[in-house]
């Protein structure tokens, strides 16, 4: 975090309130952080992720564990061992992921071309939604069907005689093909 070693030694949780932050940015209560949380329950908590500023001001962000601890004779927790872990690689490629996967998404359902996902068994995973307006299918009613299903039977045909294709080899990630599609 580019701290100096035991800079939390001695300061209570609100001193650093202005630096925390809840997985979804916004500022986390002091009384929800974890270790309060474990303190004050006596339960422990899990994976609980949080923001924290760095030194020099970006953003780091910690899976946290926090296991309260009790004395022999009591049940009330005294102290609380935390650990923190810094997942800030692991979360910037996961949002690198979703924003990559959001603009395919938005690409593929705004192009007018019907645009399919199919298993190597040629059975519908997904369509895009232009298969409506193109050919007065439903996409939703489509995923698990064959493709064939919306095949022109000469094009069925065609491709029932020919030899089958050696699997693909491995970096290969797609299969382009052309054929006439059915109206429904």
């Amino acid at each position: 975090l580019g701290r100096e070693p035991g800079w939390l030694s001695g300061h209570r949780e609100h001193e650093f309130a202005e630096e925390l932050y809840t997985s979804d940015g916004a500022r986390l209560d002091v009384r929800d952080h974890p270790a309060m949380v474990a303190l004050l329950t006596g339960a422990p908590v899990e994976d609980f992720v949080m923001g924290v500023r760095r030194s020099s001001g970006e953003l780091a962000w910690l899976r946290v564990n926090a296991i309260p601890q009790c004395r022999n004779d009591e049940t009330r927790a005294h102290a609380v061992v935390a650990t923190f872990s810094d997942i800030t690689r692991l979360r910037d490629a996961e949002c690198a992921l979703a924003e990559r996967e959001s603009h395919y998404r938005l690409m593929a359902t705004g192009i007018r071309d019907v645009v399919s996902l199919t298993d190597p068994s040629g059975t519908l995973e997904w369509v895009s939604p232009s298969v409506t307006s193109m050919l007065g299918w439903n996409p939703d009613a489509l995923i698990g069907t064959s493709v064939q299903a919306l095949l022109h039977p000469d094009d069925v045909a065609r491709i029932n005689r020919r030899p089958v294709a050696s699997p693909p080899r491995s970096g290969d990630t797609q299969v382009l093909e052309q054929h006439r599609l059915r109206r429904a």
